[in-house]
């Protein structure tokens, strides 16, 4: 698929409380995407959205969608992870320094060097290193109080085990080559779980408030803990996988029928 992004057109509805404008078509975004724009930009808390050309329907507001608010932090804005990279390097090689046999090189060295997917019940240490990458900036940040926090520094190891990996979803990296022939390199990777545990050390702060007291559409919800029963001593038990994986989709739910609720 090809997207050609044209000058960007203003969208209006009524309610419509932040100026929005859309790199993509109007008659080209989906539905569903389309109403999250409308909801998210109907906030009291909301100053402007930017649509862009691969705009599609996330949970709470669309991915590929910039929401810019005055006085509020909104953890939650995009799905369950607010630490994702994206990043864009040019090389020096260009069109005519690459061949066949040197993309499958360059390839297998990527698949090689770097773990890809997410830990499952099978294979807890998928998309992980099988050692601690001894992260500088984790090491700073756990100095610098982040073994004080106690939603984040259960995290810990496992961040430092996935500093470097790609995740999974619509993680990516790939080799490009742009109109005048020259060579990129370019990648989205995930947030190495660190980024979706503070969001809940946020959210716990705050007591599950997203926006300021007195918002039109959304007002307040927290993620609340599920309890299961413990395959091992057959007990209902809160562990910190549970919690971090329930919450996130009890949240998202809550989330979507309040926004449905206020439409």
């Amino acid at each position: 698929m090809t997207i050609i992004a044209g000058s960007p057109v203003r969208l209006d509805w009524s309610g419509r409380k932040a100026e929005t404008w859309t790199w993509l078509p109007a008659d080209e975004i989906e539905p569903e995407t389309l109403q999250q724009i409308r909801d998210i930009g109907s906030l009291d808390v909301a100053v402007r959205a930017a649509v862009m050309p691969d705009a599609h329907k996330g949970y709470g507001m669309p991915i590929g969608c910039m929401l810019a608010t005055r006085g509020a932090v909104v953890p939650y804005a995009v799905g369950v992870d607010i630490g994702c990279g994206m990043v864009a390097a040019r090389t020096t090689l260009g069109l005519a320094d690459l061949t066949l046999e040197r993309i499958r090189a360059a390839l297998a060295g990527i698949y090689k060097r770097v773990p890809v997917g997410q830990p499952t019940r099978q294979d807890p240490k998928q998309g992980s290193f099988e050692t601690r990458q001894d992260s500088v900036a984790i090491r700073e940040w756990w100095n610098d109080g982040g073994k004080d926090d106690a939603v984040l520094r259960t995290t810990r190891e496992r961040a430092d085990r996935q500093v470097g990996t790609l995740g999974g979803g619509n993680h990516f990296v790939e080799l490009q080559v742009d109109l005048e022939g020259a060579m990129w390199l370019m990648l989205h990777t995930g947030s190495c779980a660190i980024a979706g545990m503070r969001r809940l050390s946020l959210v716990a702060r705050r007591r599950g408030s997203l926006f300021p007291t007195g918002s039109s559409r959304i007002s307040t919800f927290a993620p609340r803990p599920a309890r299961r029963t413990c395959a091992t001593c057959d007990t209902r038990c809160v562990t910190r996988k549970n919690r971090a994986r329930e919450s996130t989709r009890a949240a998202s739910r809550r989330f979507e029928r309040r926004s449905a609720l206020s439409r």
